[in-house]
């Protein structure tokens, strides 16, 4: 991440340092605050794969679960632009399980950008969630669950392009 380190341990733990920086991006319960010591997690454990970006971050268990903490979720009403009194009332404080990717198939890789989440399934389909500009719509999409790219044939790997989303629903 841009203000924070994570670090994945040999026993699956996952230890975060740095600052929360407003969002929760250590994953401790907390908005805001430095930690400048590497604490566990609370809870994260078997963990395998793991990608952060400015302000969110993205897991993987051992049991092909993901997990995600930082600013997303965040409904339309969690940031008052330009009051800087009035604080961010969206996102995760702590890490919660991403629904909508179906059970039983293995994760190869998970992403974020800006906002959009990506995981890639070993069957090579692509699920994504989160805040994007998704172009066959036309306008800025909030999914709350995972939702397969109908559109994107079996991939290897891929990267996300930034806001842009994967095609149509």
């Amino acid at each position: 991440g841009q203000y924070h380190a994570l670090a994945i341990r040999a026993d699956g733990t996952v230890w975060s340092w740095g600052s929360n920086g407003g969002f929760g991006l250590l994953g401790n319960g907390l908005g805001d605050g430095m930690v400048t010591t590497p604490a566990a997690i609370e809870g994260l454990e078997q963990i395998v794969q793991i990608s952060a970006r400015d302000n969110d971050v993205v897991v993987v268990r051992n049991d092909n679960t993901v997990w995600h903490w930082g600013s997303f979720p965040a409904d339309a009403n969690a940031l008052v632009p330009g009051d800087v009194t009035n604080p961010y009332r969206g996102g995760s404080l702590a890490p919660v399980q991403v629904g909508g990717l179906p059970a039983g198939i293995a994760v190869r890789k998970v992403l974020t950008e800006q906002g959009l989440f990506v995981a890639l399934l070993a069957n090579g389909h692509v699920y994504h969630w989160g805040v994007h500009f998704d172009l066959s719509a036309d306008e800025v999409l909030r999914d709350l669950s995972a939702r397969r790219v109908m559109s994107l044939p079996p991939v290897r790997d891929l990267m996300p392009g930034g806001f842009i989303g994967y095609g149509q629903r």
